[in-house]
């Protein structure tokens, strides 16, 4: 017997201005529409409530607004704690989903009674700015959630949507302060304490890269907070893994580790008139003494 339980979706907003619209709508427009939408203001630049004043009215939408940048792991665990469905879905805010992806996703949960359930991962990328997840196909299927990674589920958090009670008792909740990361950590709690995930198609959801002039170049001097995220994300996982058997390591979080551990080591730079003096002296020997002060002397 279907069921018309309320969804919560959480949107975390920090400056994502130009796309917070766009994602609003794709959830107003859902064809299921027992749902509320909570906005949480991560007090960023631009405020949430100047797009949320250019939407018709819907009491279905909530402005949460703790007035204080936390990170986007805060945010949703902000939302999750004040939001009264019985379900949680988070969407990003420069991110949108199919209209019907809620239904599907709550039919999936119907047809197995887990407290996980979502969408079926198969990525295409109709254009170089936005990559497509989901599946045309309208089966069921009960999936071991894939904790050494996969196609069909994956570590991805806008894939499921999870029951609250499930979340609330099991204290399940992302790491608060970790902002790179902090999705496959809540994914391998669920994941240990979920087991399985109820999944299907017929939906999806669109993931947009940020555009080239919002992406900051790396800067030597960001090297000490690439270290501390280092050290806070190998803390937590180094806790989650515990929970697994003897050994356990998953290969996403052990790249993660290797990508930021390089992060945090100080590039050596040689500047552009080392660059040219070295290049001039023909001696191979010579030229490597040369660059090699430089670049000590630069960091």
């Amino acid at each position: 017997m279907p069921t018309n339980k309320k969804v919560s979706v959480i949107i975390p907003f920090y400056n994502e201005y130009d796309y917070l619209e766009n994602t609003i709508m794709s959830v107003l427009l859902q064809s299921y529409k027992n749902i509320e939408i909570l906005v949480v203001d991560d007090s960023g630049v631009h405020g949430a409530r100047q797009t949320l004043n250019k939407i018709k009215k819907d009491r279905r939408i909530r402005l949460l607004d703790y007035g204080v940048n936390r990170g986007v792991s805060a945010a949703r665990n902000f939302g999750l704690d004040n939001a009264t469905g019985d379900w949680i879905y988070f969407l990003d805010a420069d991110d949108f989903i199919s209209s019907g992806f809620i239904e599907r996703c709550v039919r999936a949960a119907e047809f197995a009674n887990l407290p996980v359930a979502g969408i079926i991962r198969h990525m295409n990328i109709p254009d170089k700015h936005i990559a497509r997840f989901g599946s045309n196909s309208m089966d069921f299927v009960i999936y071991p959630i894939d904790t050494i990674g996969g196609t069909d589920a994956a570590a991805m958090h806008h894939q499921y949507i999870y029951e609250k009670k499930f979340l609330d008792d099991n204290k399940i909740r992302f790491c608060d302060g970790l902002v790179f990361g902090e999705d496959l950590l809540f994914y391998l709690l669920v994941a240990h304490y979920a087991k399985f995930a109820s999944l299907t198609g017929g939906a999806f959801y669109y993931f947009r890269a940020p555009s080239p002039e919002k992406v900051r170049p790396y800067r030597t001097q960001d090297c000490k907070k690439w270290a501390i995220t280092k050290q806070k994300f190998e803390t937590e996982y180094a806790k989650i893994i515990a929970l697994y058997k003897p050994g356990f390591k998953h290969p996403d979080a052990e790249n993660l580790i290797k990508g930021i551990t390089r992060m945090a080591t100080p590039q050596m730079r040689t500047p552009w008139w080392g660059r040219m003096i070295s290049g001039v002296i023909p001696v191979r020997k010579w030229r490597r003494k040369v660059r090699s002060h430089f670049a000590q002397r630069c960091n």
